[in-house]
């Protein structure tokens, strides 16, 4: 009897470890289903629905990282960047720590990217502190070591820019960044001569297109932010500028097109050539023609046709695609307006200018600009000033 109940105990214990294993197994299988579930709705974009498995899973696993990593992720790349700022401490219990006590480099990751998203709001403070804790959980990241000494820089705090660059060569980062991270340094201190030297050659010794892209868009800024401190540097930059982005990734070519348009301008302003517009307008449209023209490009280019070349048909056209995409916009309406009054300006019968078409676009422009101006209070110089132009052809009797 005795033998039987041992028998039966045992078998007991053993069916008891069965069902436990494959209650075990069940729960691993539900748990790698959610993330399985995430990672095809974050793939296509679906973050809602990505959202609701990413609670499954927190909620089967609530220590486990790797959920909470990837609403990070999916914060990120929808650009909350207020949200992704504060999500890391947030989540990032001690049962939670405890639990990925391994697991640094997915810590790390998300240390950057809420680093990266007070970067990208300018909150520099925020990202110095989010950048230590990223190096804290992984001290080898060359772009932690880059983006902190750029924000110890952009944040007035010169000694620890340059203590964190130091160091940062120390660890064997690339030269590539040090020299990103020196020109930084130098253009907070207004060294712009010496830092726009420090870019360009940035982008002529690295093989990284973010590098280079972030050299030149950093040089773009500072040129226009300045542009009597460094000599020569608008015909320097279009050089550069136009030879990068022929053999740089398509990530970052329109933005480097649409930076040397800005550069053209700024040559053209110095020299009055207009071959120098003619150039940035050239730029506007290759972008148009590849689908790629944003629409405050468009507004650019429309600016220097009207202002700088007077070529009033190419206005038109420009116009007529910012209509397409916002016929909201009252700019687009007084733009009209103002190209309309020139063409009958141009005529040299004075009794066979017809300004009605210019007067009438007038009209559409002011109503649309009076809606605006009661929801935000912003006034428009040029609008007033069109205002008193039709007003004044009105008077004159030159519109019916």
């Amino acid at each position: 009897a005795t033998v039987i109940a041992i028998l039966m105990m045992v078998g007991g214990l053993y069916v008891n470890r069965l069902g436990a294993q494959k209650l075990e197994e069940e729960h691993t299988a539900k748990y790698n289903g959610y993330i399985s579930d995430i990672e095809k709705y974050s793939d296509a974009g679906e973050y809602l629905e990505a959202d609701k498995y990413i609670d499954l899973a927190i909620e089967l696993e609530p220590t486990k990282l790797r959920p909470y990593y990837m609403r990070m992720q999916n914060m990120y790349d929808q650009c909350e960047y207020e949200k992704c700022i504060v999500y890391p401490d947030r989540v990032m219990t001690a049962d939670v720590l405890n639990e990925n006590a391994q697991n640094d480099e997915m810590k790390a990751n998300m240390y950057i990217m809420a680093a990266d998203s007070a970067f990208e709001l300018e909150l520099y403070e925020n990202a110095i502190e989010l950048y230590r804790k990223a190096l804290f959980y992984d001290d080898e990241r060359e772009d932690s070591y880059r983006d902190l000494t750029i924000s110890y820089a952009r944040s007035g705090d010169i000694e620890h820019a340059q203590s964190t660059l130091e160091k940062a060569e120390e660890a064997g980062v690339s030269n590539d960044q040090l020299l990103l991270m020196s020109g930084e340094i130098a253009n907070t201190k207004g060294e712009y001569v010496e830092a726009f030297d420090i870019f360009c050659e940035t982008v002529e010794v690295t093989k990284k297109d973010y590098i280079k892209f972030r050299a030149l868009l950093i040089c773009d800024k500072m040129v226009r932010d300045n542009p009597d401190a460094i000599p020569d540097a608008p015909f320097k930059m279009t050089s550069l500028l136009d030879k990068t982005r022929k053999t740089i990734d398509t990530a970052y070519s329109v933005t480097l097109t649409e930076m040397l348009a800005n550069q053209y301008v700024l040559c053209g302003n110095r020299t009055g050539d207009d071959s120098y517009y003619a150039k940035a307008v050239s730029c506007y449209y290759e972008l148009n023609d590849s689908g790629t023209l944003s629409y405050d490009s468009k507004m650019n280019c429309f600016n220097i046709l009207y202002s700088k070349l007077g070529n009033y048909t190419k206005c038109l056209e420009m116009l007529e695609l910012m209509e397409q995409e916002k016929p909201e916009d009252y700019r687009v309406w007084m733009n009209y307006s103002y190209t309309y009054a020139a063409i009958e300006n141009e005529k040299p019968d004075v009794a066979s200018r017809d300004y009605n078409q210019a007067y009438d676009c007038y009209l559409k422009a002011d109503e649309l600009y009076q809606q605006q101006k009661g929801n935000s209070g912003k006034t428009d110089a040029d609008m007033d000033r069109l205002r008193n132009e039709m007003q004044q052809l009105k008077a004159d009797g030159r519109v019916s």
